[in-house]
């Protein structure tokens, strides 16, 4: 494989400091190593009842599809039913209009028919099958559809639909643009480096977390939340009612919150609340238990 030495000049000549490996691609799935994966939600375990539900940071899961995260990866098991899928949504899918693409999954360990496969717009093209007892990297390569194919939305799925109660457990996943693999059994992903990806579409507010009132109107409230980076859009608050009024000694107020917005003042965000004849002049909103800004796909 190509490679690129950096070197040093000194004073017994030339050393090599280190070699980058030029066929590697970058890896436009995120959150990609499950070894280590970035999982601000907490949990250990996650089923999808009643439609997709978030799980690790940017993947979802349908409905009977149970996600576990195990000793060396994630653990992903058909409950029943249909819908039996993990995904991530691609942002920008425009870009990998008509590209042919290479994707890798690294298998731990298979206990029935698995598939993964990419829904283009509303259709579902490509994949890749797993069976039973299958171990080690799995790669298949697709070409994608036009821009109109795609029309704004492209999917990467994981997925069963045919044998209930199997499961496949996975080290890492990778996506690369070409009809190359270039992921190994040995790669780890820098989990700071996935982490900032990740809190461009997810920040936690965590309970008893507290703001400050900066402004205010007759009728709104207005409080700064400083967030690690930009997001990736104007993020909404997923649970309002984990949020209150209270007063500087962490009191009720007795003001009730209608709704929220969310503002920009990059990198921050703030947040509007609306409260008609609120009355107050200095106040704290109080994280009651926590949730999230979302600005998620």
């Amino acid at each position: 494989m190509d490679k690129l030495q950096i070197a040093r000049r000194g004073a017994s000549g030339l050393s090599v400091l280190g070699e980058y490996d030029l066929s590697r691609n970058p890896n436009l799935l995120h959150n990609w190593d499950f070894t280590n994966p970035v999982n601000q939600r907490g949990q250990t375990t996650y089923l999808g009842t009643a439609g997709e539900i978030p799980t690790i940071d940017r993947w979802r899961a349908g409905t009977n599809m149970k996600v576990e995260i195990v000793s060396g990866g994630i653990k992903l098991t058909g409950q029943g039913g249909q819908y039996r899928n993990f995904r991530q949504t691609i942002e920008n899918p425009e870009r990998l209009a008509g590209k042919q693409v290479t994707v890798s999954l690294n298998v731990l360990a298979c206990t029935g028919k698995f598939s993964s496969y990419f829904v283009q717009g509303s259709s579902a093209t490509g994949g890749g099958i797993i069976d039973a007892g299958f171990t080690g990297i799995k790669k298949y390569t697709v070409t994608l559809g036009s821009a109109s194919d795609i029309a704004g939305s492209l999917k990467f799925h994981i997925g069963n639909s045919n044998d209930a109660d199997v499961s496949l457990t996975l080290a890492s996943v990778k996506l690369e643009i070409g009809d190359v693999s270039t992921l190994k059994d040995t790669d780890v992903a820098d989990y700071a480096e996935q982490e900032m990806i990740c809190q461009r579409y997810l920040v936690p507010i965590s309970a008893a977390q507290r703001f400050r009132l900066e402004s205010y109107t007759s009728d709104a409230l207005q409080f700064h939340i400083p967030t690690p980076q930009r997001m990736r859009a104007l993020p909404t608050v997923e649970d309002v009612s984990a949020l209150s009024i209270k007063t500087l000694a962490v009191v009720g107020s007795g003001v009730s919150i209608s709704s929220i917005e969310t503002l920009r003042r990059d990198p921050d965000v703030f947040l509007r609340v609306n409260a008609p004849s609120h009355g107050l002049t200095d106040c704290l909103l109080y994280a009651d238990s926590a949730t999230f800004l979302n600005a998620e796909l």
